[in-house]
């Protein structure tokens, strides 16, 4: 039987497959030579740039998009 773990990471994202990262999806994560499917549980805060280069921090959002540094509860 599996125990679930909770994780906070800070992630940087680099193009989704799906262009947008939200609570609730599974996704697989790379670290060196691990990886496995994880699930986000929270989106804690997000950095995005617009199409200027300005940097939006969000808290708590709904989602965040490809190219945006976030951290998560997975």
């Amino acid at each position: 039987m599996f125990s679930s773990q909770v994780l906070l990471a800070e992630l940087d994202l680099l193009e989704l497959r799906i262009p947008v990262l939200t609570k609730g999806s599974t996704y697989m994560m790379h670290i060196h030579t691990f990886s496995d499917l994880i699930t986000i549980q929270v989106i804690e805060w997000a950095i995005e740039k617009d199409n200027q280069g300005v940097e939006t921090r969000k808290e708590k959002p709904p989602m965040t998009k490809s190219f945006a540094k976030c951290l998560v509860r997975i």
